[in-house]
């Protein structure tokens, strides 16, 4: 994973796939991307952290 998302990143995860692994994947990315989103046909574009300064 952390050759995939270089530190600072926005990462928008998108697809179908079980809770357990959105929480993995989430938890995987902590402390490296700055915004994570997770994407879907019925919600669109949902954010679910933003370490960004403000």
């Amino acid at each position: 994973m952390n050759e995939l998302v270089s530190p600072g990143a926005d990462v928008t995860l998108t697809g179908r796939g079980p809770v357990w692994l959105y929480l993995r994947l989430a938890h995987a990315l902590d402390g490296r991307a700055r915004k994570r989103f997770c994407d879907s046909p019925v919600t669109g574009p949902v954010e679910v952290f933003n370490h960004a300064p403000h």
